[in-house]
């Protein structure tokens, strides 16, 4: 799963995805401000898709290990 989260095709995936959802014509422009692409104001909690996606893929990397499947 490491490998995943650290893979180059991941991070590219990932930025291309944000990048099309920001300038797709199909999203509203209140819905682009809920998704947050007021990239230079994080104090204001308005991060970007790309920041939230980044922030969501170290959190799964920190909590990697945590859990242990069941087994009798």
């Amino acid at each position: 799963m490491l490998d995943i989260l650290h893979s180059p095709a991941l991070q590219e995936k990932l930025s291309y995805s944000c990048s099309s959802l920001r300038y797709s014509n199909l999203i509203s422009e209140s819905g682009k401000e809920e998704i947050g692409f007021d990239w230079g104001s994080c104090a204001w909690r308005h991060c970007g898709a790309t920041a939230d996606a980044q922030e969501a893929i170290a959190e799964l990397e920190r909590d990697f290990g945590m859990l242990v499947s069941y087994s009798k």
